[in-house]
């Protein structure tokens, strides 16, 4: 009962988070809403571009959930794959506390008796070959262009994080011993599903390869926007600042992230010398252009389900 009521709770405070950030984002949005006009002198055929590179971005983050199935041994049909992959990205910017991912977890048990700890094991390996990734593009490019300079913690965060990731992701291979007994178990089965997985080295080149070309297409998004409202960026540094970003998000300081992009986007224009607030202006267009598109990206989904 106890345990019941903490789980009711931290529901109750994160919904409260989620409604907090919205508030305060909106606010800020309308204290600064003369910087919008900036938006204007996007064109037509610029806002579609815009949108196909968006749209691709989320079309290769659905093809992660077969190539992580596989080793598992459930091959899923793309009729299948496509529209759970994307129903569930979709819904994760709704729904608090990633909540949707526990959804498509019942459902892959209940139609491939996919374990829940299988499907821990599996998101657990997509993020540590994202962080593994997109970490190391991020410390390497922070250094070869001398943004280090400007941050040494910063070089040290996304050391610590890369270092954590490969010690925890390749050289865990069993149950730690502070592991609380009621818990042993359960984490018994994450770790012989995550051996599994390991043992498929196609599985994780083919993960670092979709995470770098999401990481291109997201940096060449960000990147025409900025030359479009007239504001020229080096692509290397959008590059940069995209990986830093993306491993970012992958800890949640609020549920859903709500504000953290716009901040970070405001910080990178900062270290371009352009206003802080041309960086909110271009994140918060983004989140509401990837918003629309995942909306018609699921209607299409939920068509091909019925089909």
């Amino acid at each position: 009962m106890k345990s019941d009521r903490l789980l009711h709770d931290r529901s109750k405070i994160k919904v409260l988070l989620v409604i907090t950030a919205w508030c305060l984002l909106i606010v800020y949005a309308w204290a600064i809403r003369e910087d919008f006009s900036i938006l204007s002198s996007l064109t037509n055929a610029g806002l579609a571009a815009i949108s196909l590179l968006l749209a691709v971005q989320l079309v290769l983050q659905t093809i992660m959930l077969p190539v992580f199935l596989e080793p598992l041994g459930i091959r899923l049909k793309w009729r299948e794959w496509f529209p759970i992959a994307i129903l569930t990205g979709t819904a994760n910017l709704f729904i608090p506390a990633q909540g949707a991912t526990v959804i498509r977890a019942i459902y892959l048990k209940k139609n491939y008796s996919l374990s829940y700890s299988q499907s821990v094991a599996m998101a657990g390996f997509q993020f540590v070959v994202r962080i593994l990734t997109l970490g190391a593009i991020a410390l390497i490019g922070s250094v070869l262009f001398g943004l280090m300079r400007q941050s040494e913690l910063l070089l040290g965060i996304l050391a610590a994080i890369v270092i954590f990731v490969v010690v925890i992701g390749f050289m865990l291979k069993s149950v730690p011993r502070w592991t609380p007994s009621r818990l042993s178990s359960r984490v018994e089965s994450v770790c012989h599903a995550w051996e599994d997985l390991k043992r498929h080295p196609g599985t994780f080149l083919t993960g670092c390869t979709l995470n770098v070309l999401i990481l291109l297409v997201s940096s060449y998004a960000f990147f025409s926007v900025f030359r479009l409202l007239g504001f020229p960026v080096p692509f290397e540094m959008v590059v940069i600042y995209t990986s830093i970003k993306l491993v970012t998000l992958a800890f949640p300081l609020i549920p859903g992230n709500i504000g953290v992009p716009e901040i970070l986007t405001g910080a990178f224009a900062v270290t371009l010398n352009l206003p802080f607030d041309v960086g909110i202006v271009v994140a918060l267009a983004m989140r509401v252009l990837a918003m629309l598109i995942s909306l018609v990206l699921s209607g299409i989904s939920l068509i091909i389900l019925r089909a």
